[in-house]
This record gives C-alpha cells, sequence and structure tokens, in this order.
C-alpha cells in the first residue's frame, strides 16, 4: 500500500473510472471492454450551460454547471483524482478531503459538488477548492480534483508533465505568437495613420480655402 493511500479516496478513484469507463463504452456502443455502468445521468450540455447562465432567477443561487464531455471521442481516461493523489504522494503532501454539497432546489432538480481541503504543509499553504455542480456527482467530484490540482500547481510551481501540459505549451506558443503579430500590425497602422496626416497637413497651403 503506499504511503499516501487512504481508502476512502481509493474507494472514490476507482468508483469515478468505472463509471467514466461506462460513460466512453455506452457512447462507444460497447465497442470498448469496460465495466458498464449503473444508471443514466444527465449532465449538461454546453449550449444549455449557457443558456442557463443567462437566466439570473434559474435558482436561489449563482450556481455554475460543470459541461458535459463527448464520450464518443475519448479514447483514453485518466481521472483527475488519479492525477491529484499521484502529484500529492509525489510532493509528499497528504490527500485532500472532499466535502459533497448537494442543491435540490434547482431548475435541474438535484445537483452536487465539491468543496476541497488540503492541510498546510512545508509546500503549500492551506488550499481550499469548492467547484461547479452536475447532476453527475462523479463529474463533479472530478471537476474539484481540477481545481484542487491547479491550487497545488500555482502553490508550489510544479507541474504535471503530460500530453495536455505539452499541448497547452504549444497554444501558448501559437497564441504568443499571434499576439506579436497583431502588436506589429497595430504599430504599422499607427505609422500608415501618422504619415497619411502629415501628407494632408503638407497638402494644406496657407490661405487655402477649406
Amino acid at each position: 500500500m503506499e504511503p499516501n493511500a487512504d481508502p476512502d479516496y481509493a474507494t472514490a478513484e476507482s468508483a469515478s473510472l468505472r463509471h467514466f469507463r461506462g460513460l466512453i463504452a455506452e457512447a462507444h456502443g460497447g465497442m470498448f471492454n469496460v465495466d458498464a455502468h449503473a444508471g443514466h445521468h444527465w449532465i449538461l450540455k454546453p449550449e444549455e450551460q449557457m443558456r442557463l447562465m443567462d437566466v439570473p432567477s434559474r435558482h436561489r443561487t449563482g450556481i455554475q454547471f460543470v459541461p458535459d464531455c463527448d464520450w464518443s471521442i475519448v479514447a483514453v481516461l485518466r481521472s483527475h483524482l488519479t492525477s491529484l493523489r499521484i502529484m500529492c504522494t509525489a510532493l509528499s503532501l497528504p490527500l485532500p478531503g472532499f466535502l459533497q454539497e448537494t442543491e435540490e432546489g434547482t431548475s435541474m432538480g438535484t445537483v452536487h459538488r465539491f468543496v476541497v481541503a488540503l492541510p498546510p504543509g512545508p509546500l503549500v499553504d492551506f488550499v481550499s477548492a469548492a467547484r461547479r455542480y452536475s447532476t453527475d456527482i462523479y463529474l463533479a467530484r472530478e471537476d474539484a480534483a481540477v481545481a484542487t490540482i491547479r491550487k497545488i500547481m500555482n502553490e508550489t510551481g510544479y507541474i504535471i508533465y503530460d500530453f495536455n501540459y505539452v499541448r497547452a505549451e504549444r497554444l501558448e506558443m501559437t497564441i504568443s505568437s499571434l499576439a506579436e503579430r497583431n502588436n506589429r500590425l497595430r504599430d504599422r497602422v499607427h505609422e500608415l495613420t501618422r504619415l497619411f496626416r502629415n501628407n494632408n497637413e503638407e497638402d494644406v497651403q496657407p490661405g487655402d480655402s477649406a
């Protein structure tokens, strides 16, 4: 058993993996040989989420929802709970605690989210994160794990180096390159505007009528 092992955390992690593998298998029509998930969870589609965000009276509080994932394009799944556990172990941090919050009076019915707390240690101050709601309790827990990973990364300066990190790094380089190009074009426009105004002033001789 790992030094940082927590039976409750391990149970939640395993349940999350089984659940999402079931969603992927269902989306692929059973093509993948994974455990089937129990029940069917309706999760907000991105367009439905945006519509709800524009309706202030949708429920009692300003609840944000986790957007759904298109499971039909997922080939490889890695739980964010797994990534969080591995990161905590690598940095000798205790596993965080997850506190479930449930709202029953929303327009979507009963929804869940998780508040995460990580005790202070040599590398981090007290870390807490409260994330978005979902009708799918597993998706809500994964969303909270993502928020916790981000906070640990911000606190410690360490990263999780994987395909997504490399992809994000390349996107940042592309955005930076486009920003530089935009700045050069803006400077060129300013220079052309200045030359145009100077030429117009030179063309207007003293005493010329407007």
